[in-house]
């Protein structure tokens, strides 16, 4: 859900901005998430700055949004937040005789629709794992259709990192070291998604 609420401060009254943002995608809204303030407008020559206020209304529901510097400036900006958190986005323009006006906007990103779904299955999955380690990737799907490329890369605490395909590979590796499996996925629309999985230590 989206509420949008517009303020307005300005020297004359009679030529006050209307700030405007307009955000897709909307209905979800979803990352990474496009601002553009295009449709603002002034009865004065031209609006000639545009300035961003972000705010996380979940972790701090009582900071005053336009209360800092901007954030960021510019008619059209493009932003990425946290899923599943409440966010509050302010927009202040400033027309060409020096007046000001500022609109909000609040909405809660939630993961994108068409995005696919990497899903790791270890195996064995405890924290202290017996080699061979078996890496399953046949749980992950993908809305828009089959699942075309999985990809692994195998990292460890010295920093080497092996890379392998495959929808599930079987891999010895060395022994106390501890190992993080790290996989992406490609849909046959070339849409991917990575997932990185618990570290372990085979044994």
């Amino acid at each position: 859900m989206i509420a949008t609420s517009g303020l307005a401060s300005a020297t004359n009254a009679d030529a006050e901005p209307v700030a405007n943002i307009d955000l897709t995608p909307r209905d979800p809204v979803y990352n990474p998430i496009t601002f553009d303030a295009s449709g603002s407008r002034t009865p004065a020559d031209g609006i000639e700055r545009y300035d961003w206020y972000f705010t996380n209304r979940t972790h701090n529901p009582d900071e005053p949004l336009f209360g800092s510097e901007p954030v960021r400036s510019g008619a059209t900006i493009e932003a990425e937040f946290p899923d599943g958190e409440t966010f509050e986005v302010g927009l202040e323009v400033v027309d060409s005789a020096a007046n000001t006006g500022r609109t909000t906007t609040t909405f809660t990103p939630k993961t994108d629709p068409t995005t696919p779904k990497a899903v790791i299955d270890r195996s064995p999955d405890g924290k202290f794992a017996s080699n061979p380690i078996t890496l399953d990737a046949s749980g992950s799907t993908s809305p828009n259709g089959d699942i075309v490329e999985y990809n692994w890369e195998i990292h460890d605490e010295t920093g080497a990192t092996r890379s392998e395909t495959g929808e599930t590979i079987e891999l010895t590796l060395d022994p106390e070291v501890r190992q993080t499996a790290q996989l992406t996925v490609v849909d046959e629309t070339g849409a991917t998604e990575t997932e990185r999985g618990r570290s372990f230590w085979p044994q």
